[in-house]
């Protein structure tokens, strides 16, 4: 019988959730150290007090890999897209409030009420790629290296593919009981998912990112672990989030 996936932010369930995680994400773009690397970039490009040269050269290093392996442009090339320095400028400036060190993270971004201000800077984004709809994919990356704390990835293939096809009636049931309505390509969306995340993060058991970063212990080189620290690994909500989803899936065998 399926699990909820609330079942999977318990203490057995988050465990086996992770080991799906570490099978599934070994040598793709969505494996731990290569995010940790991007982590430790976002902690220079974001940060207050550096030159905006080195800020943005660590940006550059976000973008290159976003654009190249990730391929978040596609199906268009870079050059039908905004450049590096617009993307950059443009996430400093509407999602101030949002950053990796403020005040509002997938813990308290639902019931702070803050993901309906969280819109308006959704939208200023909507023109980063000429798209149908809503560039939900392309968004959600780019905004997941500013603030691994609240803004989790979102993807065709993985997510809507795997974790919604498993788990789309938890995920419709609490849209519904929120009174979260969308369209398809619609800004919503993203909005939706986003306070989804934050209901099963904030609901999650008390050790539950401690249990995570104890895993990344395990998954990382020791180095890597130590270039950000655990107390700053300690805040990588939405990572958490989108590892044990996504492991949640893998386990019920999609």
């Amino acid at each position: 019988m399926t699990r909820s996936i609330k079942d999977y932010f318990q203490p057995h369930g988050q465990k086996r959730a992770l080991q799906a995680y570490a099978t599934f994400a070994g040598g793709s773009a969505w494996s731990v150290p290569m995010k940790v690397d991007l982590y430790v970039a976002s902690r220079v490009a974001f940060s207050p007090g550096r030159t905006d040269a080195d800020a943005f050269e660590a940006f550059e290093t976000i973008y290159r890999t976003l654009v190249s392996y990730w391929q978040v442009f596609r199906p268009h090339g870079a050059d039908e897209c905004w450049p590096a320095r617009r993307i950059f400028e443009t996430i400093k400036q509407q999602f101030a409030e949002f950053g990796w060190r403020g005040a509002v993270s997938l813990l308290n971004v639902l019931s702070s009420g803050r993901h309906q201000a969280l819109m308006l800077s959704l939208m200023e984004m909507e023109a980063i790629k000429p798209n149908n709809g809503y560039p939900v994919m392309t968004v959600s990356k780019f905004l997941h290296f500013y603030n691994p704390g609240l803004f989790p990835i979102y993807d065709t293939e993985v997510i809507w593919n795997r974790v919604f096809k498993q788990f789309k009636k938890d995920y419709d049931a609490f849209r519904t009981s929120n009174n979260l309505a969308s369209r398809a390509g619609d800004v919503a969306f993203l909005r939706n998912y986003l306070c989804w995340a934050s209901s099963l993060a904030a609901s999650a058991h008390a050790g539950f990112m401690g249990t995570f970063v104890d895993w990344l212990g395990d998954e990382l080189p020791r180095r890597k672990f130590d270039a950000l620290g655990r107390e700053t690994l300690e805040t990588l909500y939405a990572t958490a989030f989108e590892f044990t989803a996504i492991g949640a899936a893998v386990a019920e065998g999609l």
